[in-house]
């Protein structure tokens, strides 16, 4: 937990910085597989790559999603140098010796909108954590603030910083915006551990 002098100075900037980097790249970047792979654990109840990664892959191999999303975690790895867990190793060599196919059918993926609601998730969750704060503006949170109310203001401050507005700068706005990110876990794959 942070100390209460860094709040919400601290949180604001570290806000204000993620969207900024989130703005001006790519939606196939490293912040889209962090969100994505936070969340899928969150909904599978997993808490480790390695426990939510062999239901993954079993489902990879009739759903285009699961697939894609394996491509994306393998990619992770490979861009960050980091060394994969051997299930996943054994799927990519499989998949570049065409052993294993793509599914021909299904989805391919979130759009733009979908990416910004997991990244908005991820976002407020980690400032969460890290603080120790409340996500929802309240009469209890009075002028300390509240997750939401600190992505606010950091959003404000981005679209000065880059011209570009993805997230809204009111409380009352950005709490409305971020339960109807929260509805984006329906088009997560539900991934059981059966």
């Amino acid at each position: 937990m942070k100390s209460s002098s860094e709040w919400p100075d601290q949180a604001i900037e570290y806000a204000q910085n993620r969207i900024v980097q989130f703005t001006q790249s790519p939606l196939k970047d490293a912040h889209f597989f962090q969100g994505y792979r936070e969340l899928a654990l969150t909904n599978s109840g997993h808490s480790e790559l390695d426990d939510f990664l062999p239901a993954l892959l079993a489902k990879a191999e009739k759903d285009k999603l699961a697939f894609i999303t394996a491509k994306r975690i393998c990619a992770h790895f490979e861009a960050n140098g980091a060394g994969k867990p051997r299930d996943l190793s054994v799927w990519l060599s499989d998949v570049l010796m065409d052993i294993k196919k793509e599914p021909k059918n299904g989805r391919t993926g979130p759009n733009k909108s979908q990416t910004e609601h997991l990244f908005l998730l991820g976002l407020v969750a980690t400032i969460a954590t890290v603080y120790s704060r409340p996500v929802y503006p309240s009469v209890s949170t009075g002028d300390d603030g509240s997750v939401l109310d600190v992505v606010a203001v950091a959003s404000s401050r981005a679209k000065k910083e880059t011209g570009k507005t993805i997230f809204p700068a009111g409380s009352s706005a950005m709490k409305n915006r971020f339960i109807k990110s929260k509805k984006v876990l329906s088009f997560l794959p539900k991934i059981s551990a059966k």
